[in-house]
């Protein structure tokens, strides 16, 4: 709901990006998008796609743009990568440059780290480096209660069953496996139970 708005090309800031699906659905849309990430290498995935701004930053150390550059300032799966003496500024950052909305999705709480670390010793024992877990495990997740205290009266909303979750994490691990079946397999089976609990990750709206 964040991104809706009739008869106006909305201003997106997409954080921590990289190269995403979600990436790539605004893209497609009627949005004027901008995706900032400390990677050079994520961004370079992005240096064909003439419709979208690319700008190499640290968010949690300054977003180099002036107060309420954009309508929406959207953050998916970065939040854990920030170490946790920086989050708080980061945060301050994604609402300093938003207009309207900051949305947010992250994985949260002592459930999600659970689950990290099983998919992480999985990948580890059939040979994957899996980086970004590794960076879970090594900053922490956020808890709920504190995403909460950043953001005062935020829509929240649980999501993503914890063991739909870790089953899709295994087919991904599983060379020419996980090109099609994860999304075969989900569609067909898993989907049913992603609205379940237990929940390892949130989506959060927060409008100024």
């Amino acid at each position: 709901n964040a991104l809706k708005e009739k008869n106006k090309k909305l201003n997106i800031l997409d954080v921590g990006g990289g190269y995403s699906p979600l990436c790539y659905l605004l893209s497609k849309r009627n949005f004027d998008l901008t995706v900032l990430d400390v990677s050079k290498k994520e961004l370079g995935q992005l240096k064909n796609e003439k419709n979208i701004k690319i700008i190499i930053a640290d968010a949690s150390e300054k977003i180099p743009f002036a107060d309420e550059s954009f309508d929406v300032v959207a953050s998916v799966a970065s939040f854990e990568h920030v170490k946790a003496a920086k989050r708080e500024k980061y945060i301050q950052e994604l609402k300093r440059v938003a207009k309207k909305a900051v949305v947010l999705y992250v994985q949260t709480d002592k459930i999600a780290e659970y689950y990290d670390r099983k998919i992480h010793g999985f990948r580890s024992k059939i040979g994957i480096r899996d980086e970004w877990t590794e960076e879970h495990m090594k900053y922490g997740l956020p808890a709920t209660e504190q995403l909460r205290a950043f953001f005062p009266n935020a829509k929240v909303m649980k999501m993503q069953n914890a063991s739909v979750w870790y089953c899709i994490m295994i087919m991904q691990s599983i060379p020419v496996f996980e090109l099609i079946f994860p999304g075969i397999v989900y569609a067909l089976f898993l989907r049913w139970f992603d609205n379940k609990k237990p929940f390892i990750a949130m989506l959060l709206n927060w409008r100024k």
